[in-house]
């Protein structure tokens, strides 16, 4: 019966702390022309920014990974803000932005340069 139990009770922890992760919500950007950087605001809401939060954001160029950012906690419990560098990017290239949870999953977005640099 005690091993029925504990086992009852270790099989809950793992169902309860995968309902808790989720890859980040939404994002934001924003791009300086005169700094030539790109600010990503990650909507990524957890209850302990220390254990739960965005890991690391890439930015891949043409299908190439450019450059990473990792964390080790997120700076609230909301949101995750990073900010890039773009210097040689063009606005045919394509850049994808993905943010990924320090638990589980990632949120992915492609961002249009065209709208950004002139």
């Amino acid at each position: 019966m005690t091993k029925y139990i504990l086992s009852l009770v270790f099989l809950m922890t793992l169902t309860t702390g995968a309902a808790y992760a989720h890859p980040p919500n939404s994002m934001g950007t924003r791009y300086n022309r005169e700094d030539k950087t790109l600010e990503i605001h990650i909507v990524h809401p957890v209850r302990n920014p220390k254990k739960h939060y965005v890991e690391k954001v890439t930015i891949a160029k043409n299908g190439d990974p450019a450059v990473t950012k990792e964390f080790t906690e997120q700076e609230n419990d909301k949101v995750q803000n990073v900010i890039f560098e773009l210097v040689d990017v063009d606005p045919e290239d394509i850049v994808v932005i993905e943010a990924h949870c320090s638990i589980s999953g990632k949120l992915k977005g492609k961002l249009d340069l065209s709208k950004l640099i002139k």
